[in-house]
């Protein structure tokens, strides 16, 4: 499940990715709307059938690194979501500290779910690509 170092570079500045997330920090409204995308990313409505990625610590209008101090608290924020009872069925995922552009980043992997669909508080959430705006939602 681990994707190469240049596979993280490629998904952190594709902007236009429906396999990608990225988020700043993990305060305010993050750890919702992070949860929310681990639940579309291994629901996997476009079929990709591979690995989708949320990004902590970097930018969402440019996937620049932010510098975000990537603690083991942090990181064991991170990979709480898989098992606090809030998605299911549980999502398999790995979360790990990776350096991409020379920075530190903490790194979501997500597997499409065998059986979806997978539900965040009991919605269903999705990722799709619009062909007529340049951003994914």
């Amino acid at each position: 499940m681990r994707l190469s170092d240049e596979e993280l570079g490629s998904l952190l500045v594709d902007l236009e990715s429906d396999r990608a997330e990225r988020k700043e920090s993990f305060k305010g409204d993050a750890p919702d709307k992070v949860r929310q995308a681990v639940c579309a990313l291994a629901n996997d409505l476009p079929g990709h059938r591979r690995a989708g990625v949320v990004f902590i610590g970097a930018r969402d209008v440019d996937g620049q690194p932010v510098g975000l101090p990537i603690t083991d608290e942090l990181l064991r924020s991170l990979a709480d979501i898989r098992s606090d009872g809030n998605i299911q069925p549980m999502p398999s995922m790995s979360v790990e500290k990776r350096t991409i552009c020379g920075t530190d980043v903490a790194v979501i992997t997500v597997l499409p779910a065998d059986a979806p669909p997978v539900r965040y508080k009991g919605r269903t959430y999705i990722r799709t690509c619009l062909l007529y705006t340049s951003r994914c939602v």
